[in-house]
């Protein structure tokens, strides 16, 4: 994802923890990028949605290359989490497949 974001409108895994734990996110959306998946959080008392960073780079949304990895980080800084949004992009859109693994 190319976009740059302001830092005021982000959020780093342990701000994620600390809202989950104080029953402030109102929802989480997964976005499907071309790159993979970006995770979005809308808090009860802001307006906009905040993007998940890392603390390195507080311009550019963190990146999963691996949706099992973005639910396992999901399941452990929002336990009981139960519910997620997920946007996907078009089929015309959607990067290709992976080949099946031979076994």
């Amino acid at each position: 994802m190319t976009r740059t974001l302001d830092p005021d409108n982000t959020l780093i895994e342990t701000d994620l923890h600390l809202y989950a734990r104080k029953n402030a996110i109102k929802d989480i959306r997964i976005l499907e990028t071309a790159e993979g998946f970006v995770l979005m959080v809308h808090l009860t008392w802001r307006p906009e949605d905040l993007y998940l960073v890392t603390r390195r780079d507080r311009t550019q949304p963190r990146d999963f290359k691996d949706i099992h990895r973005l639910l396992e980080l999901l399941r452990t800084y929002v336990p009981g989490i139960t519910s997620v949004m997920l946007e996907v992009l078009p089929a015309d859109s959607a990067p290709p497949a992976a080949p099946p693994k031979e076994e």
